[in-house]
């Protein structure tokens, strides 16, 4: 009787012993599948944060494929219409106006990809090749807000560059572009990240790469 209780009992040990096993193997299981779906999700985001930064660069890259001629020259040097409608597709609006003889079309893209809502690009041409061209509603990334007194520090002398006002102030969400006598002018704008009312704008203009003139708008 002893022995036959004796292997009832052995029995009985062996088969918790196996629900036991088979409780680890379904928590290890559990266990693998979360992570599997924690790296899966830890992927995704990866992979829009990734799409968010290439989207941000795409508009100002699409800007940068336009080449500006010189307008004193009748845009010698800038893009073609033909060239510039191969970046952007068909303009959403165009006019011509003659002056002094000179014909200059001025062509405009609105909602382009890869920039803010209603991002748009325009560019003016003389005799067909760019001769200036312009570009708003550019994404930029979080940076510290910029007050009236950073402004106020900017020199126009020739002293202070494009690249420190990008460090100091951030990417802009607007840019303007001419060559005139074969000097790059570009006009810089500043929407975002300032302290100041709503609609707060900062505006510097750079002759090759350095600043010339500066303005505010609403910043404290």
């Amino acid at each position: 009787m002893l022995g036959i209780a004796g292997s009832g009992l052995g029995k009985e040990d062996k088969k918790a012993s196996n629900d036991t096993k088979e409780v680890k193997t379904e928590a290890s299981s559990s266990k693998a599948t979360n992570s599997s779906k924690n790296d899966t999700k830890k992927e995704s985001s990866e992979k829009k944060s990734e799409d968010k930064s290439k989207d941000n660069s795409d508009l100002k890259a699409t800007y940068d494929k336009i080449n500006v001629g010189d307008i004193m020259n009748s845009g010698e040097g800038g893009s073609t219409e033909d060239e510039v409608k191969a970046i952007l597709g068909e303009p959403a609006s165009s006019s011509t106006t003659d002056i002094q003889g000179i014909s200059t079309t001025t062509l405009s893209w609105t909602n382009v990809k890869g920039g803010d809502l209603l991002a748009s690009i325009t560019v003016s041409f003389s005799d067909g090749k760019a001769a200036s061209k312009s570009v708003s509603g550019l994404k930029v990334a979080k940076h510290d807000k910029v007050t009236a007194d950073q402004v106020n520090n900017i020199a126009t002398d020739g002293s202070y560059s494009e690249e420190q006002a990008r460090k100091d102030l951030g990417d802009p969400t607007g840019i303007t572009s001419t060559n005139i006598n074969g000097e790059k002018n570009d006009t810089l704008i500043w929407m975002k990240n300032l302290d100041g009312d709503l609609g707060a704008t900062v505006t510097v203009s750079f002759s090759n790469g350095n600043a010339i003139s500066k303005s505010s708008s609403g910043l404290k």
